[in-house]
């Protein structure tokens, strides 16, 4: 079996492990299918399969809000190991509060530093340059897309590969094998 083909098995088990624990139900399976075929099929951007699926959760949940209840998804404990240090009872300490002063100052500055940075590749290559390009897709995907690797994924492949055409598939599919080794290379080494 080919690199790829081993790749696709192990990213296609990781989804179905993933799906199997986060779709409780048949409606959530049929939103899970209408993305996937949405995106493989009819080449829907990334955002708007993610809008739509919002739309449709919201929508559906004011509809049948028992297809769409939270919680109960790791289910309960086997056995109480006595308290914990940290636990949902302590409260939250005074520096991981939320405070609109501490909010503005990160935004001011994480906005700075990628407008500095941005800015400065533009003005030294033209916004039609390909670093730039690089740089305002992947700004737009870490603004739109949330969910871990592999809810990116299919936006990543769609722009790095079909659109823009900076990797063929296989190099694509090369880069994630690499990635997906590394990591697990790292996770067998931790004592």
């Amino acid at each position: 079996m080919g690199s790829s083909r081993r790749l696709t098995a192990i990213v296609l088990f990781a989804a179905y492990r993933i799906g199997s624990r986060a779709l409780k139900n048949a409606v959530l399976w049929g939103i899970a299918a209408a993305a996937f075929v949405a995106i493989f099929a009819f080449d829907v951007p990334f955002p708007l399969i993610v809008l739509g699926a919002a739309v449709t959760g919201w929508l559906s949940g004011r509809v049948t809000p028992s297809n769409f209840a939270t919680g109960g998804a790791h289910g309960k404990a086997g056995k109480s190991f006595g308290l914990a240090f940290i636990d949902d009872d302590t409260p939250t300490p005074e520096h991981a509060r939320f405070r609109w002063p501490r909010f503005a100052r990160v935004l001011i500055v994480g906005l700075g530093l990628w407008g500095t940075m941005m800015g400065a590749i533009v003005a030294l290559q033209g916004w039609c340059a390909t670093l730039t390009q690089m740089g305002w897709f992947f700004t737009k995907a870490a603004l739109l897309t949330f969910g871990g690797a592999y809810a990116v994924l299919p936006h990543v492949f769609q722009g790095t590969v079909e659109h823009y055409s900076w990797l063929t598939a296989p190099q694509m599919i090369d880069g994630l094998a690499l990635g997906t080794v590394r990591r697990a290379s790292r996770l067998r080494l931790r004592p």
